[in-house]
């Protein structure tokens, strides 16, 4: 019998046991803080900071892909306490297909709202 757990991704066959996140009042509010965003940055002055380049492949999960790799610059940037470990663009894309405007998951892809929703959350 088959284990409902695996799935191919890929080339490569993966144990999908995780529990599903849980309400933690010990979650930490998200409070934006203002900063000012430059009209424009050059690629030169992007990739001196060495933010991962992120291939999302044939996945349809360009939402996740592209949140990661803003967070992975805001990350890399920041003044106080720098951080260089990547984030994961898959996280950041089952978030957001959980938490879009759509009902149910019977359909590919998500929303950047579904995922900027579950960062505020």
């Amino acid at each position: 019998m088959p284990d409902d757990r695996l799935k191919k991704i890929g080339r490569e066959e993966r144990t999908l046991d995780a529990r599903p996140d849980t309400l933690d009042f010990r979650d930490k509010m998200f409070i934006p803080t203002l900063t000012e965003v430059p009209t424009r940055l050059d690629l030169q002055d992007y990739q001196k900071w060495n933010v991962p380049i992120l291939d999302q492949g044939t996945e349809g999960a360009c939402t996740g892909f592209g949140l990661a790799a803003v967070a992975n610059y805001l990350l890399c940037t920041r003044k106080v306490e720098p951080n260089l470990d990547p984030v994961s663009p898959r996280m950041f894309y089952e978030m957001a297909r959980r938490y879009d405007e759509w009902p149910g998951e019977e359909y590919s892809g998500s929303s950047a709202r579904g995922a900027l929703m579950r960062c505020r959350a």
